[in-house]
């Protein structure tokens, strides 16, 4: 089992109170997990001198689904914009996140 923390940093977006998914692939093998499938693990930011609870997002998975080879991550997010349809902007990235040696 892998866990992976996801961290979304874009401008006006807030992992908390907006929403987003992650896709793991490889090859023709994929898993998509929304935030609610998503580990939160809270802590506490201090912002102006007032405590701040947040949560980091994990993504627990089985890399033996897989197999060996580079695992990448799409993730995609939904940012408030009063200037796109519906009020949503949607950002998508895509990066490798671990190369699986052996399983």
């Amino acid at each position: 089992m892998l866990k992976y923390l996801l961290e979304i940093t874009a401008s006006g977006f807030d992992m908390d109170t907006d929403n987003f998914e992650v896709t793991l692939k490889r090859g023709s093998k994929s898993l998509t997990f929304t935030k609610e499938d998503m580990v939160a693990e809270e802590y506490t930011d201090i912002v102006d001198n007032i405590s701040i609870t947040k949560h980091h997002y994990y993504v627990c998975f089985d890399s033996s689904y897989f197999g060996n080879g580079v695992i990448s991550a799409v993730v995609t997010a939904w940012i408030p914009d009063d200037d796109f349809e519906g009020g949503l902007r949607r950002i998508v990235d895509k990066f490798d996140i671990i190369n699986v040696l052996a399983v």
